[in-house]
């Protein structure tokens, strides 16, 4: 299990909220792990996350704004037919310029029925078709399955 403090002695744990009658301070505070871990798979499924579907984070970036922006909706425009309401975005990150980049996200969410070989070649037929335009010719596209 979960302990608080060091091997020989008992240890103080301090919960902090705004909300103290919410279900999970409850279960906290009880000790009602396993019931913490039933409610968050049931809003997994519910919402369709992790480990229901994948989620693929498809990056862009580039120092003009403008290019960036639109390289991330011409590739969603794209992927749009094969994902439909499992594509989101394009957005920009709360953190959208980085060493002198612009950047805009794409998440997808992957259900397992599809072939992982399948999305790939989606991906890549997308990424090779949004690359072939001058105007995104040095855009950096990467994707990051399972993100953080």
């Amino acid at each position: 299990g979960y302990r608080a403090g060091r091997r020989g002695s008992r240890g103080r744990v301090v919960l902090q909220t705004r909300k103290p009658d919410l279900p999970v301070v409850a279960q906290i505070v009880a000790g009602d792990y396993p019931a913490m871990y039933q409610k968050e798979m049931a809003d997994r499924r519910t919402f369709r996350y992790p480990p229901e579907v994948r989620l693929i984070m498809i990056s862009f970036k580039h120092r003009d704004e403008r290019t960036v922006a639109g390289s991330a909706r011409l590739f969603a425009d794209l992927l749009q037919p094969h994902f439909g309401d499992d594509l989101f975005g394009p957005m920009k990150p709360v953190v959208s310029y980085v060493q002198l980049q612009h950047i805009r996200r794409i998440m997808l969410k992957v259900s397992p029925t599809l072939s992982p070989t399948s999305v790939r070649t989606t991906l890549w037929a997308a990424r090779d078709r949004v690359l072939a335009h001058s105007a995104c010719r040095n855009v950096t596209i990467y994707f990051d399955v399972d993100p953080m």
